[in-house]
């Protein structure tokens, strides 16, 4: 998909509050307008409060961590929406490039996962690489 030519932000009443529809067209088809900027670019665009987030780690290198998963619902309100029909979805932020840093590592045993502001300050500062978008579901 050519995101390059999608630079229109809709606002999340444009969508009428359909959370997946205003996630996917701004941050998923419309990622061109992030790319190689820091985080915090999206981050002030979003509508939607971050509950929480999980960083991706590398098998190799505890220390490396390539992508964050944002999350916009807890685990109740993920179980709720999906007997609701209503799925929840989570971005993924894959970094331009990987973080070498235990400092993600300190940050998510002190938030428990929560999006606190210190975990805003530190991912804020990266650079995104790619947006994607999948769905949280818990069985």
């Amino acid at each position: 998909m050519d995101t390059s030519k999608i630079t229109d932000y809709r606002s999340l009443s444009h969508f009428k509050s359909d959370t997946l529809a205003y996630l996917r067209y701004n941050f998923y088809e419309r990622q061109g307008v992030y790319l190689d900027k820091k985080l915090d670019v999206l981050l002030h665009d979003l509508e939607i409060p971050v509950s929480g987030y999980v960083y991706g780690s590398s098998p190799k290198d505890t220390l490396l961590s390539p992508y964050l998963y944002l999350r916009f619902h807890n685990g109740l309100q993920v179980l709720q929406r999906g007997k609701s029909g209503k799925p929840s979805f989570d971005l993924i932020i894959s970094w331009a490039r990987p973080l070498h840093s235990p400092e993600h590592i300190r940050l998510a045993r002190e938030s428990n996962g929560k999006w606190t502001p210190d975990v805003n300050g530190f991912y804020g500062n990266q650079v995104v690489g790619m947006i994607k978008m999948m769905k949280n579901s818990l069985k």
